[in-house]
């Protein structure tokens, strides 16, 4: 039996649960003191979980950082991109301190991972194969999965709601000024600057989304000026333009930089 009166709602009417209530409290207010700690071991075990796979995941993006000289190069003794490291624990901090909250930073990593694979994965993969590089395994129907995955990333962007759109927008973008940064320290500023012109989409494409979700719907915080569905197709239409352009842009360039003839 529930007990409705310890759990603060209304007898029958779990939509007046209260929202805030966890499981486990819910169990432990129900006297089921086993069942809440069983919850809140299996809370442990998928945080430790999840942990554990973005602490693996990720630490490649801060390595290959250092590799490639960006916030110095890789410890010669234990072989770890430790700036990098402090840099992106600095930063992770920041977020969490500065009244921007958890959700900001759940946010902010949750856009960087899907740029990084749902947005730069497809496009990645269609640009190779216009140039001619195979790999072990052929993705089948890639002409059709890699856009439609390219717009379903982008909707994920999308629906993460402003403000927090924008927080994730603005640090992948402020990946761009690090590498201009970097770049113009080795004396390679020109190059970096034709990568980013022929880069262009991607500027373009952070841009749009940022603006789309702040005049979208007022269920996602925005302001209005965008309602539902409308939205919904402005960005999908958005994204394929983005990826098509981004193609064109870069199928018929070989890894040298020049043009395919």
């Amino acid at each position: 039996m529930v007990n409705w009166a310890a759990l603060g709602a209304k007898a029958g009417s779990w939509s007046s649960v209260p929202s805030d209530l966890t499981l486990a409290q819910a169990a432990e207010l129900n006297g089921a003191l086993p069942l809440a700690l069983l919850i809140t071991i299996g809370i442990m075990i998928s945080a430790l979980g999840t942990a554990g796979v973005f602490t693996t995941t990720t630490a490649r993006v801060p390595y290959q950082m250092a590799e490639d000289g960006f916030l110095t190069r890789v410890h010669e003794k234990y072989a770890t991109p430790y700036v990098s490291l402090l840099v992106i624990a600095a930063f992770q901090s920041v977020v969490m301190v500065f009244s921007i909250g958890y959700w900001a930073l759940y946010y902010v990593s949750a856009i960087s991972g899907v740029m990084s694979y749902g947005i730069s994965g497809p496009l990645a993969t269609m640009i190779y194969r216009a140039r001619g590089l195979k790999a072990g395994f052929s993705v089948p129907y890639a002409q059709v999965l890699a856009p439609v995955a390219f717009v379903a990333s982008s909707f994920l962007i999308y629906w993460s709601a402003w403000p927090y759109t924008g927080y994730g927008v603005g640090f992948v973008a402020s990946g761009i000024a690090i590498y201009l940064y970097t770049k113009g320290r080795k004396k390679a500023l020109s190059a970096a600057i034709r990568e980013i012109t022929r880069s262009y989409w991607l500027i373009v494409y952070l841009a749009g989304i940022m603006v789309l979700s702040y005049f979208g719907p007022a269920a996602f915080n925005g302001l209005n000026v965008i309602p539902f569905p409308y939205d919904e197709l402005l960005v999908a239409a958005f994204a394929l333009a983005v990826y098509y352009a981004a193609y064109a842009s870069n199928a018929r360039v070989a890894l040298s930089g020049k043009r395919i003839s």
